[in-house]
């Protein structure tokens, strides 16, 4: 089993994460649930399929405007110090892309956050229905 994995076991088994989602997610048959409850995402599937999956903690925040409406954000670009990288490779700081819609996750300064990340239009994002969250366990 790869290092990240089962640091992913340990953060799991011990609930070292809380999420703080606000998402309205669809399950696959239509019903709408809330993700700060329930993962619809397993997190080994999303494990599996992220092209980046980290802890770290919130740097600094962008507000990024719309190119097509400039009197409004298109949405927040997160720079986070890396401290441990469980898959993927990225620098010693990564920048996340949070899309100002329903499903935006919302990182908090200074705070540390298990992330899911893939690859969207060019930034690294993450699934509002998935595992990403806050880690409640310094």
């Amino acid at each position: 089993m790869n290092r990240g994995l089962l640091w992913l076991q340990v953060a799991v088994s011990l609930g070292w994460w809380s999420t703080n989602t606000k998402a309205v997610c669809i399950n696959k048959d239509g019903v709408s649930y809330d993700p700060s409850q329930v993962s619809a995402v397993p997190w080994r599937s999303e494990f599996r399929e992220a092209a980046v999956v980290l802890i770290g903690t919130v740097v600094s925040q962008k507000s990024i405007p719309d190119t097509k409406e400039p009197t409004f954000s298109s949405g927040t670009l997160y720079t986070l110090k890396v401290e441990a990288l469980l898959k993927g490779n990225v620098g010693a700081s990564v920048q996340v892309f949070s899309p100002n819609d329903s499903g935006r996750l919302y990182l908090t300064a200074k705070s540390r956050y298990l992330l899911f990340l893939h690859e969207e239009g060019g930034h690294l994002t993450t699934d509002s229905c998935g595992n990403s969250a806050k880690l409640v366990y310094p």
